[in-house]
């Protein structure tokens, strides 16, 4: 899965989390089931959002999403959560719910490069939001749904740009030669919160206006720190770190940087972190089960408890909450194939 980077790093991980532990994971990064994914869980935090240039065979964008195609006979069943999209050979990842829980934003390699979806929260009235022979990825919707960030290479290299919800009026917001990628917004959809490799190599995160003005860096790390979201409140970001001592570990700091607590701190790879509306909990996937699954944790107690069950040769990451804090949207990874299910939250309580 992701977090070496939350897409590479989920594929680094799961090679050494594999031939560490013989456990399994293969995966991409943060985010990205492929090469290109900085700030993932270092087994495969990278997939996701990884540009790939040699993606799969185009598929029509218009066909139905899991149970019209021919692929329907290979959707698998499971027990713990619902499919939404199962593709063989294809990954559709990042899935991100729209402010009232009816849509849900996601990327997918489905033409042969990455491009930007949107669905109904149901998978049926798929929309391509981006086109042509660049790759674009790593969405997300702006706290009120009017504007999207996203990464694309269109002009050579990555770069975070925002555009209008009809995938119109993109305007690059990070404009340096380095790697820039996995962009969230803050929650006032003022500001938008990146990971940049212009400081000499390893990313950082870094805070922009979402008009591009106003850059501040907010971590100086000797690690690879991605994947940041501010809390509801404000007042801290949580983030995956592919920490140097060879961990991937949950982190949480004050807004400003200050202050960091590993919140996981084990040998087990851990990733993708997101905040509940209330901002009383983080869901987040770990490896600590075996392979990734999901967990989530209360931030005042650090108690977590497990939400999905996936075992080899799946594994489950990149979660999205439902603003209602009723349901998840997330992906498990099995191989070249990356879905997307939907499982419920659990209740606000948390186990020893």
């Amino acid at each position: 899965m992701e977090p070496r980077h939350c897409t590479s790093a989920f594929a680094n991980r799961r090679a050494a989390h594999l031939i560490a532990c013989t456990l399994l994971v293969a995966a991409g990064a943060c985010t990205s089931p492929d090469s290109r994914e900085p700030g993932e869980v270092r087994s495969s935090a990278h997939e996701t959002g990884e540009h790939e240039a040699n993606a799969h065979a185009t598929h029509d964008a218009e066909a139905p999403i899991a149970s019209s195609t021919p692929e329907a006979a290979a959707v698998p069943s499971f027990a713990d959560a619902r499919v939404l999209v199962w593709q063989p050979g294809i990954k559709n990842a990042y899935p991100r719910w729209s402010m009232d829980g009816r849509k849900i934003l996601f990327q997918s390699n489905r033409s042969g490069r990455w491009q930007i979806y949107v669905m109904d929260a149901d998978g049926g009235n798929l929309r391509e939001l981006t086109s042509g022979n660049a790759n674009n990825d790593y969405p997300d919707w702006s706290p009120d749904n009017r504007r999207i960030a996203f990464v694309s290479d269109r002009d050579g290299d990555e770069e975070v740009y925002v555009m209008d919800a009809d995938g119109k009026n993109a305007r690059n917001v990070s404009s340096d030669p380095a790697r820039d990628i996995h962009p969230y917004w803050t929650p006032d959809g003022a500001k938008l919160l990146f990971n940049s490799t212009r400081a000499g190599g390893k990313l950082q995160i870094y805070e922009v206006n979402a008009d591009g003005t106003g850059l501040r860096r907010l971590v100086t790390s000797e690690d690879d720190d991605t994947c940041a979201r501010v809390s509801p409140g404000g007042d801290r970001i949580v983030y995956l770190a592919n920490l140097a001592a060879g961990h991937d570990d949950i982190l949480l700091r004050r807004r400003d940087g200050s202050d960091p607590e590993n919140l996981t701190d084990d040998d087990a790879p851990d990733g993708w972190p997101t905040w509940t509306a209330d901002g009383k909990r983080i869901v987040y996937s770990s490896a600590k089960s075996g392979t990734f699954c999901l967990w989530v944790m209360d931030v005042a107690t650090r108690r977590s408890q497990r939400i999905t069950f996936a075992a080899e040769p799946y594994a489950d990451a990149r979660a999205s909450v439902s603003r209602d804090q009723k349901h998840i949207v997330f992906n498990r990874d099995e191989g070249d194939t990356i879905g997307i299910l939907v499982v419920d939250l659990p209740a606000d309580r948390t186990a020893p």
